[in-house]
């Protein structure tokens, strides 16, 4: 009775005991988040628009992943 409960899905088509590993793991994975070294990188003074909202997007000229500077 109780493996037919922790089975059944939960709305997303992913069966609870099958998500219990990944969530056991989660709270290593978020005291681990804070090994990287991020490279600096500059920040431009651009924002916009959105619909009737001021959105600061100092990081926009990343988007082009194409861009020599963005590779490098």
């Amino acid at each position: 009775m109780i493996h037919s409960k922790l089975s059944t899905t939960h709305g997303r088509g992913v069966p609870l005991l099958r998500a219990l590993p990944a969530a056991a793991l989660l709270p290593a994975l978020i005291a681990c988040g804070g090994g990287y070294d991020y490279p600096d990188t500059r920040k431009d003074d651009f924002s916009e628009e959105l619909h009737g909202v001021q959105v600061e997007d100092p990081y926009r000229w990343l988007e082009d992943d194409q861009a020599p500077e963005v590779l490098e």
